[in-house]
């Protein structure tokens, strides 16, 4: 009885599919559903995340909204959506108020998601501070 020894080109062109690929499968999801909230102009808070955001199967989109900076945040609003695949069209909407945030706090976010005719896999979910929305005590 004889045992089949990978050749050398294989067991490296496997290696290469294993580190492409792997990757791929990790990003999907986080890099999809986690992100900065951007301010009303539209840039980016580098002090606020959303992560771990999803529709789950018994209808709820839950997720944490993060302090990643070393201040309290007083409370604030947050507007949130979900749209389709493509960001032409709104299935969701929200305005969140978030209460004190400490430093690198998380706040659980689970709200009631109507059921419809969207691909939760499909969907986006998208976050912006309103312009009213002055969360810091300068």
């Amino acid at each position: 009885m004889s045992k089949s020894i990978p050749s050398t080109a294989s067991t490296v062109v496997l290696s290469i599919l294993v580190v492409l690929l792997l990757p791929l499968v990790g990003v999907a999801g986080p890099l999809l559903n986690s992100g900065w909230i951007d301010h009303s102009s539209g840039v980016p808070d580098k002090n606020l995340r959303y992560e771990d955001f999803q529709i789950t199967e018994d209808g709820y989109v839950t997720g944490y909204i993060v302090n990643s900076s070393e201040k309290n945040l007083p409370a604030f609003a947050l507007d949130v959506w979900t749209t389709d695949g493509m960001g032409t069209r709104i299935l969701w909407r929200k305005t969140l108020t978030i209460g004190n945030l400490p430093p690198h706090g998380k706040h659980l976010v689970k709200e009631s998601y109507p059921s419809g005719d969207s691909d939760p896999a499909r969907t986006k979910f998208r976050f912006r501070l309103p312009s009213s929305a002055n969360y810091r005590n300068r």
